[in-house]
């Protein structure tokens, strides 16, 4: 808050005091369910946009003047708008949780998209290794800012980026970003699986997927059910769960999609929770969204 008043920003502080007990809600700003009091406040007060932050500020999330969430994929367009603007036929570098318009707008940008597995430390070496990336991002809001700066995730130096953007438009933050084509996605989705065997679970999925669909394999199964929709399952990096995601065109294409994905989950009873078989999501897993 000090520096974005340093700026000359009107700030409105919601839980900002730091307290290691986390007595609101868990500080994370890629959860649609833990920004809700963000979005709640931005409406009650008429704000131009609301920033949320993890504990450690390296993630961003933001929500709209109309409470709305802006997903990171947006986030990472409209920054990849901006800076290829100036440096016309570098790399965008995404994780494979990502939406497609990633890889479909980057070149109309001048740019070459480039996804990645996902995982703070695979993506700095390789920032490190390819000086031709201007910016990488991954769904659960690290941002790496490579233009003048130092190729790392920042949350507040994202902040301040969007911010910029927004003051030079003289328009609303949710006008940034209509230039995007509409789909449809689900947050991350988390099932339980112990750490014992979930790369066997995800391995034994892939085996099945790619023998029926167009797949990629960089980290997990990423499935292609056609140009605009698919789905992605993999192990997660750091604690005992697999994450999954899916995007389409239409409410119906989703739940059709995740109706494909758990006929095969469960019949691995090792994975604790079950995908909501009637609805694009629900916040009824053990861990979240499913």
């Amino acid at each position: 808050p000090q520096l974005l008043k340093r700026l000359g920003f009107d700030i409105i502080e919601l839980y900002s005091e730091p307290l290691a007990d986390f007595p609101n809600h868990l500080p994370d700003p890629e959860d649609p369910y833990m920004i809700q009091d963000l979005s709640n406040k931005v409406k009650e007060v008429g704000a131009d946009i609301g920033l949320a932050f993890d504990a450690d500020a390296d993630r961003f999330g933001s929500v709209d003047e109309t409470g709305a969430i802006v997903p990171i994929d947006h986030i990472l367009l409209l920054l990849s708008k901006d800076i290829l603007s100036r440096h016309q036929g570098n790399k965008i570098l995404f994780d494979v949780k990502c939406s497609h318009l990633l890889t479909d707008l980057i070149p109309t940008f001048g740019g070459i998209p480039l996804m990645h597995r996902t995982g703070h430390a695979p993506i700095k070496h390789t920032l490190q290794q390819d000086s031709s990336i201007m910016l990488g991002g991954e769904v659960s809001g690290h941002i790496y800012h490579c233009e003048n700066y130092y190729r790392m995730d920042d949350g507040i130096y994202t902040a301040v980026k969007m911010l910029d953007l927004l003051s030079s438009s003289q328009g609303k933050y949710s006008e940034l970003f209509a230039f995007i084509p509409h789909t449809i996605m689900t947050p991350e989705l988390k099932l339980p699986c112990s750490d014992s065997i979930k790369h066997l679970v995800v391995q034994s999925l892939t085996e099945y997927f790619s023998a029926k669909y167009p797949t990629i394999t960089l980290d997990g199964v990423r499935i292609t059910f056609s140009e605009t929709s698919w789905a992605l399952i993999r192990a997660s990096n750091t604690a005992p769960y697999l994450t999954l995601r899916v995007e389409a065109d239409s409410v119906e294409q989703i739940i059709s999609i995740k109706n494909i994905l758990a006929d095969q989950l469960e019949k691995h009873e090792t994975i604790t929770d079950r995908l909501d078989r009637a609805v694009v999501t629900s916040h009824t897993g053990k861990l979240g969204w499913v």
